[in-house]
């Protein structure tokens, strides 16, 4: 869920998110201008997804 609403709002560069599973996940558009990000908890993926949605 939190990165389908990452891939609605990130269009321009790419951001790889390393989930609390270890799985990788690009979003954007896979060019050269890249970040990183890993989440440790699940618990985390759900706070950030809920705290998107409400806003």
């Amino acid at each position: 869920m939190f990165i389908s609403i990452l891939r609605s709002f990130i269009r321009a560069g790419s951001l790889c998110v390393i989930d609390a599973r270890g799985r990788h996940h690009v979003v954007g558009d896979d060019t050269t201008r890249r970040a990183t990000i890993r989440l440790t908890s699940k618990r985390l993926v759900y706070s950030l997804a809920i705290n998107r949605a409400c806003q």
